[in-house]
């Protein structure tokens, strides 16, 4: 069982190597992490080429900058893993337990977990915030619509990157981020993917942690995409 971290990266030089640390004290076995250096105009491409160098199971993807879903679905069509999970650069994700091990061993298509979200302001952690399902939602297709609302409610659909997903999954159903869209689009990738699953499982476990700046208030730009928003 091998996966395929996914990290886009645009101009985060100050917080990739701890996500990439992050990954690599995961207690997964047997990985990737796959750099897709978007266009950036710092010096996070040369991070990526330095931390290739140091860590053999990192590879790195130069392309000229197309926005984050571009950058995921080139990170889709390089990986080689059987599971694919995303991690924004300057996220990090903690030790998985051993029920998600085993829900990945066993097959499962996509196994879903919690997420800690980590406000910050001028650089300074002032509070958090944990989504997390009360209990474990095991289900296939013809369950989904019961657990619509409460994975919606917890969070578990807005974001791509608190899932594992099967490889063969987004390749078999030619799944990919819709470059068009700005706001929302991980909801609608994932609201595909899970069209395609016969299995999933939502855990309790939080295993994801969100940096949110409070430095810029992000609804500005989601009112400046309003037509993104009602096309969503």
């Amino acid at each position: 069982m091998n996966i395929s971290f996914i990290i886009p990266v645009y101009n985060c030089s100050d917080y990739l190597s701890a996500c990439v640390d992050s990954i690599r004290s995961s207690g997964v076995p047997d990985y990737e992490i796959l750099l897709i250096d978007d266009g950036s105009t710092d010096d996070s491409g040369v991070l990526c080429e330095e931390l290739a160098a140091r860590f053999p199971k990192i590879r790195v993807i130069h392309q000229a900058n197309g926005g984050v879903s571009a950058a995921r679905n080139r990170g889709i069509s390089e990986s080689r893993g059987e599971y694919i999970l995303f991690v924004d650069a300057d996220d990090i994700i903690t030790l998985f337990t051993d029920e998600v091990m085993n829900y990945l061993r066993v097959g499962m298509d996509m196994v879903l977990f919690g997420m800690e979200f980590r406000y910050f302001h001028r650089n300074q952690y002032v509070r958090k915030e944990t989504m997390s399902v009360a209990g474990k939602i095991r289900g296939d297709l013809r369950m989904l619509p019961g657990n619509f609302k409460e994975l919606f409610d917890r969070n578990y659909l807005s974001t791509a990157c608190n899932k594992f997903i099967k490889r063969s999954v987004l390749m078999g159903g030619d799944i990919h981020f819709d470059a068009r869209l700005s706001n929302y689009e991980d909801l609608s990738f994932t609201i595909q993917a899970l069209s395609q699953c016969s299995s999933y499982v939502a855990i309790p476990a939080v295993n994801y942690i969100y940096r949110v700046n409070y430095d810029h208030d992000r609804t500005v730009d989601r009112i400046a995409k309003i037509h993104d928003l009602l096309g969503n």
